[in-house]
């Protein structure tokens, strides 16, 4: 995906985000965003590695700091941090790309519904599990929690494997792309 289409993609989810009531700050940003890329397999084009937090791209946290620079989206300090909020000169931006927008539509739905929303534990368990699923190729929803705990071990058993299982329940419940 090129540089503008993916910076369209990145504010219409911003936007989906903050309508759907998400703290929409960066940890919450890079999670949805993971599964958009991972497990609902939109070709945005980030590389994600496992980080303190679960799955994190240098790539998406420096386009972030390119979009705000030119003006597409904004940071806004709230009482225990921020959040990013799209544009004005976003939304001219996106009026370019209507055919990228409606292709993954659904996708962007779906993850500011099913993924933004959670809390931070939440996103870097059900995340960390994906990540696992995706690449160490494994289905099982105990080889998924017994791996999590070895990558974080301050994960219980209990909501490793609740983890794993909603993991592999989403990506049965997510829409896929068509081409």
């Amino acid at each position: 995906m090129k540089r503008l289409q993916r910076a369209a993609l990145i504010t219409e989810l911003a936007d989906k985000m903050n309508e759907m009531g998400s703290w929409s700050g960066e940890t919450h940003f890079q999670k949805t965003v993971f599964f958009l890329e991972d497990g609902l397999e939109v070709p945005i084009g980030f590389q994600f590695v496992m980080y303190k937090y679960g799955p994190y791209s240098f790539d998406f946290h420096d386009d972030l700091t390119i979009m705000r620079g030119n003006g597409l989206i904004d940071l806004v300090p709230h009482g225990y941090g921020s959040s990013f909020s799209a544009t004005e000169s976003s939304r001219r931006l996106r009026a370019k790309f209507p055919k990228t927008l409606g292709r993954y539509q659904d996708q962007l739905d779906w993850s500011a519904e099913k993924i933004s929303r959670r809390g931070v534990g939440d996103l870097e368990r059900v995340s960390t599990a994906l990540f696992i699923m995706k690449r160490e190729n494994l289905e099982d929803s105990e080889a998924i929690a017994r791996r999590l705990i070895q990558i974080k071990p301050h994960v219980s058993e209990d909501s490793a494997l609740a983890a794993a299982t909603e993991a592999i329940q989403l990506l049965v419940d997510a829409p896929v792309v068509t081409t």
